[in-house]
């Protein structure tokens, strides 16, 4: 190989490329871009001492000279992305921006309460910065936030914590995350009591006959699958989120899509319900049984959404769901401190649960 030859230059652009899930990528191509522009700088001044010896052997090339260095046109200066600058207010932007977080593989409805939950950390402590932190600080956030008997946002607080120090530690590789992930794994908080309240089988039969009474015979359906299927209300209601996350909709309304909830395909001609890997025999359900008889003599529809309310014709919108259902409720004389999740029947002092969680969720 001749050795006067220049040697390639590196490239940039791979390894910046490579590497473009940290935050540090940031700071690594504004640093890149400012070395290639000095270098072009560099060789344009070089380039006007080589015309001015040699300029009558480039006026052949004139074209390709001036359409080398011609300069591109401006583009507007992307918006600016904001790294870990090692405070907890940047940290609480990448965990939502990056797509490896738990806040992006979340529903769309965790979502929503994951933004209240990051918006109240932002609010307190945005400025603190995490190389600053020590277990009394963090003690003293969740004596903050469980002053006025709010342990449970305290403990939700405290549970987002630990999801951003792990996800600092792991995938941005950030020291002061994964010393902080350390600190709160060694730390103790009062566990919150698990709610003892249930919905009896006497409790669901009332509701049911007085749902019925007042028209609402979808909402006695809903009730008897949640409580005899040990089915949570969003595995049995879906969901609502925007269209635009959602390709070919169902069920479309003010702009959201209705997702995840029971839909009668998933019933076959033995009256058993399948999702993915889930089966249920819904034979085994006598008040589920009593409701799909009743309301479906001339047998099960064979499409859509199960659970539709009367009004709209629609897939319920959970908020008013909730509402009707405590109507329903007071008029059946269940007591107030008794909640439609408290369906599913207790075992040990906890609520059951089945392994289609694992499927619907």
């Amino acid at each position: 190989m001749d050795e006067s030859m220049p040697k390639k230059e590196p490239d940039r652009f791979a390894p910046l490329a490579a590497n473009i899930g940290s935050p540090r990528v940031v700071t690594d191509i504004a640093r890149a871009i400012a070395e290639n522009r000095r270098e072009l700088d560099e060789l344009l001044d070089l380039q006007k001492i080589a015309l001015k010896r040699h300029s009558t052997l480039a006026e052949p090339q004139k074209d390709v000279i001036e359409k080398a260095t011609e300069q591109p046109s401006p583009q507007p200066e992307p918006a600016p992305v904001r790294g870990l600058d090692g405070t907890m207010g940047s940290l609480v932007e990448v965990y939502k921006a990056d797509s490896r977080s738990g806040f992006n593989s979340a529903s769309h409805a965790t979502r929503g309460n994951y933004n209240s939950i990051l918006k109240r950390i932002a609010d307190d402590y945005s400025e603190r910065r995490l190389a600053d932190l020590q277990e009394k600080d963090i003690r003293q956030f969740h004596d903050k936030w469980k002053a006025g008997g709010a342990a449970a946002m305290a403990y939700s607080l405290i549970t987002m914590l630990r999801m951003m120090f792990a996800f600092g530690m792991n995938k941005l590789e950030d020291r002061e995350c994964a010393r902080l992930s350390t600190v709160l794994h060694h730390m103790k908080f009062e566990r919150l009591k698990s709610r003892l309240e249930r919905l009896t089988k006497q409790h669901v039969l009332a509701f049911r006959e007085k749902a019925h009474a007042l028209g609402f015979r979808s909402i006695a359906l809903a009730q008897a699958i949640q409580f005899e299927c040990a089915l949570r209300q969003r595995d049995v209601l879906g969901e609502w989120i925007p269209q635009s996350e959602v390709n070919g909709p169902v069920y479309v309304l003010r702009g959201k899509a209705w997702i995840r909830g029971l839909r009668w395909e998933e019933i076959d001609n033995d009256r058993v319900l399948h999702r993915g890997d889930f089966h249920l025999d819904l034979k085994l359900s006598p008040m589920v049984m009593d409701e799909l008889n009743a309301q479906y003599p001339g047998g099960l529809p064979k499409e859509g959404a199960m659970i539709m309310a009367e009004g709209t014709k629609m897939p319920w919108v959970p908020f008013e769901f909730r509402r009707r259902w405590r109507q329903i409720a007071e008029a059946a004389g269940i007591p107030n401190t008794i909640q439609n999740r408290d369906s599913r029947p207790l075992k040990s002092g906890r609520a059951v649960k089945k392994d289609s969680e694992q499927v619907l969720h």
